[in-house]
């Protein structure tokens, strides 16, 4: 049985997680650190944190997890450079699995597009993405992994109703265009990865890991 805490409890992505989690028979959710309390909290028998918050109070989790050396899971995103670098340093001494998006087919959809990329070099290209109106990051931390394949900024980020996540990205010239999309149907796509890299991570000494 794996015991994982998960940092950030009042977020959307964190309460699912938390609700699907118990459900599996191979983790057991332990305990839950929110920002309102920020002490009292003994991990010392925690396998992994699972930590999906805001910048400042992600550092915050990092600092307490590396305390403890317990592997950390990090599902944040919009790091300033110093604070990445504070992240990698952390790594140094834990592993540390950081990706914006745990779906693993979303990765798949990523390497489709660095493929179209790299073939379709001489033509334009658009993007947009479409999220849920609760999602506060403008653009997500998907659409900056995209951005860094294609070496271009988002032309739009849209926030509408419940759409829970749709990327679209468009190669074209003047006789050919290129749509690639990746669309979420069910939010457990998620939770599929989030415990392929739980099983990973417990396994390393150190190091900062990817998909």
């Amino acid at each position: 049985m794996i015991k994982v805490c998960i940092g950030g409890y009042y977020g959307n992505i964190s309460r699912y997680i938390i609700s699907n989690l118990k459900k599996t028979k191979t983790i057991e959710v332990k305990m839950f650190i929110t920002e309102k309390k920020k002490s009292k909290y003994n991990i010392k028998n925690i396998d992994c944190v699972i930590i999906f918050n805001n910048n400042k109070n992600s550092i915050r989790l990092i600092n307490y997890s590396l305390y403890y050396k317990k592997p950390i899971i990090l599902g944040s995103t919009g790091f300033n450079i110093e604070e990445f670098k504070r992240i990698l340093l952390a790594s140094k001494t834990v592993p540390i699995f950081f990706t914006s998006n745990f779906n693993i087919n979303f990765h798949i959809f990523l390497k489709l597009i660095f493929y179209a990329n790299k073939k379709l070099e001489k033509f334009k290209i658009t993007k947009y993405e479409i999220h849920n109106i609760k999602k506060n990051d403008y653009p997500s931390g998907s659409s900056l992994l995209i951005n860094k394949i294609t070496n271009s900024k988002y032309n739009n980020s849209i926030r509408y109703n419940k759409t829970r996540g749709i990327h679209t990205v468009k190669f074209y010239n003047k006789s050919d265009a290129f749509n690639l999309s990746h669309k979420i149907l069910e939010k457990s796509c998620y939770i599929k990865g989030i415990i392929n890299c739980l099983k990973y991570i417990i396994t390393k000494k150190n190091g900062f890991l990817k998909f």
